[in-house]
C-alpha cells in the first residue's frame, strides 16, 4: 500500500464532537514539573483520552495500538508547551506520524496458519501487492523458534484456551513485506492474506447447506488463531501477537487433483482484481465478506454480508433501492431475483431493528453469498471496459427495456455525428 507524506491525522467533522470540552477537563488536572515530567491528578485521564480517540479521523491501517501510543504521546508533549488544545494536539500527532512516514523500510515476517492440509499444489510463492505468501508443508524455519516459545507461554498463561495457536492439520503461513512500521507492515500482510482466503472462499465455500451446525462459520478456510510478527534475522518484534477474537476451529480441507483447477481459478481472479482500475474497491468488498463469513452468529454475518455488497453498489451510501436493482441486473429473469434480493433486504432490516433471529439465516447467507460471487464476477469480468466504480454502476442502473436502450443507442450515434467536425474534401 502506497503511504506519502501528504497523510493526515484530523479531528472528525460532526458538530456534536467537541474534543475542547475534554481537552480543557484534561488541562484542569494535569501537572507539568520543572524537568518538564507531565501526569495528570485524576482517573478521568483514561476516559478523557477513550472519548478523544473516537473524535479522531486516523488513517484506517494505523494499528489501535499506535494510536493509543500516539495520543499519549501527543497530549504529554501538547501540555508541555502550553494549554491543551483542539490545535497543538492534533498538530503533536502529525509530528509523530510524519516521523513513522520517514522511517527506513525494513524487512518484517508475519506467521500464523490456515485451514487447508499441506500440499504441493500450494508450494509457491503468490504476491498480493508488496506482499509475499508462502504456505508451507512442515513446521516453521529455525530461525522462527520465537513464535514457538511465545506459544508455549500462552498455554501456560490464562489466555482464552477456545483460541488455537497452532490447530491440528492447518497449513503454516509466512508472509513477507518491507514496511516502514510493524503495524502497517501486519496490516498489509493479514489484508493480504484475507484478500487470497476470500477469493478461495468464493470458489470452496459451500453454496448451500441444509443439514449442519448453524453456529459453524460458512467460510471453510479460516485463519489459526495466532499471528506472530518477526524481524529480519526471525525473532519477534516484541512479545505480543494478533489473535483472532471470532477464532472456531475448523475441519482443513484437504487438496487433491482435482483442486487444480479452482486453484487456477482463484489465481485468475486474484489477476483480474490487479487489473481493475478500481481494485481497492473490490479488495475492501472481498475483505468484508470474508471477514462476514468467519462469524459464528450468522445474523451478524448476514448484516456484515450486506455491507459487502453495499461497498460496490451503492458506494456512496447505504441505499437498499439501489443494491437489489443494480444487483438484479445482473440476471436474466431479473424480476425473480428483485424478489429473492427484496426478501433478504427484509429480513436483513428485520433483524437488526428488531433483534430478531431465524433459526434459517444460515440458508439466506448463502444466498448472499451466491449475489456477492456474481456480483464480483461481473466486475472482474469486465476489467479494461469500465474507468471506474461509477461507470460500472450507471451500466447497471440502464434501463430493463430494449426499445428504451436501443433509442438512447440513437441519440448517441446521433449526438456523436452531430459534434464530429465535417472533413473537408
Amino acid at each position: 500500500m502506497e503511504r506519502g507524506r501528504s497523510m493526515k491525522i484530523e479531528w472528525k467533522t460532526s458538530k456534536k464532537l467537541k474534543p475542547e470540552v475534554i481537552l480543557e477537563r484534561l488541562d484542569g488536572i494535569k501537572t507539568v514539573t520543572a524537568e518538564g515530567n507531565v501526569s495528570f491528578s485524576s482517573f478521568d485521564y483514561h476516559d478523557a483520552v477513550a472519548a478523544l480517540q473516537t473524535m479522531i479521523n486516523y488513517p484506517e491501517d494505523i494499528a489501535w495500538m499506535t494510536r493509543e501510543i500516539f495520543l499519549s504521546k501527543a497530549i504529554s508533549e501538547a501540555a508541555k508547551n502550553g494549554a491543551l488544545n483542539r490545535d497543538n494536539v492534533i498538530s503533536e500527532l502529525n509530528i509523530l506520524l510524519q516521523g513513522k512516514l520517514e522511517q527506513k523500510e525494513r524487512i518484517y515476517y508475519i506467521l500464523t496458519s490456515i485451514s487447508i492440509t499441506p500440499s504441493t499444489l500450494l508450494n509457491k510463492v503468490i504476491n498480493i501487492g508488496a506482499c509475499k505468501i508462502k504456505i508451507i508443508e512442515g513446521g516453521y524455519p529455525k530461525k522462527f523458534n520465537s513464535r514457538n516459545t511465545l506459544v508455549t507461554e500462552l498455554k501456560n498463561r490464562r489466555f482464552d484456551n477456545r483460541i488455537e495457536p497452532n490447530p491440528s492439520g492447518y497449513s503454516n503461513v509466512i508472509i513477507s513485506i518491507k514496511s516502514k512500521s510493524v503495524d502497517w507492515a501486519a496490516s498489509d500482510c493479514l489484508k493480504a492474506l484475507n484478500i487470497l482466503r476470500a477469493v478461495w472462499s468464493l470458489s470452496f465455500n459451500f453454496s448451500m447447506e441444509f443439514i449442519g451446525d448453524e453456529w459453524s462459520p460458512i467460510n471453510k478456510i479460516r485463519l489459526g488463531g495466532v499471528h506472530t510478527v518477526h524481524n529480519e534475522d526471525g525473532s519477534l518484534v516484541f512479545d505480543t501477537f494478533w489473535y483472532e477474537p471470532n477464532f472456531v476451529s475448523a475441519s482443513p480441507i484437504k487438496l487433491s487433483s482435482s483442486s487444480v483447477e479452482k486453484l487456477k481459478y482463484c489465481s485468475n481472479f486474484l489477476g483480474l482484481i490487479e487489473k481493475s482500475r478500481y481494485s481497492n474497491a473490490i479488495k475492501s468488498a472481498l475483505l468484508r465478506y470474508v471477514r462476514a463469513l468467519d462469524e459464528r452468529d450468522q445474523n451478524s454475518a448476514l448484516i456484515r454480508l450486506w455491507g459487502a455488497m453495499e461497498e460496490l453498489l451503492s458506494p456512496n451510501g447505504a441505499n437498499y433501492d439501489l443494491v437489489i436493482k443494480r444487483c438484479a441486473f445482473l440476471f436474466k429473469e431479473h424480476e425473480y431475483h428483485r424478489q429473492l434480493l427484496e426478501h433478504l433486504r427484509e429480513y436483513r432490516n428485520t433483524s437488526v431493528h428488531a433483534g430478531e433471529l431465524n433459526e434459517k439465516v444460515k440458508i439466506l447467507c448463502f444466498q448472499l453469498q451466491f449475489y456477492f460471487y456474481h456480483l464480483i464476477a461481473f466486475h472482474l469480468s469486465n476489467v479494461g471496459f469500465f474507468d471506474n466504480l461509477d461507470q460500472a454502476n450507471e451500466f447497471l442502473d440502464s434501463s430493463l427495456d430494449v426499445n428504451i436502450l436501443k433509442k438512447r443507442k440513437k441519440m448517441i450515434v446521433k449526438a456523436i455525428k452531430f459534434i464530429t467536425p465535417i472533413k473537408e474534401k
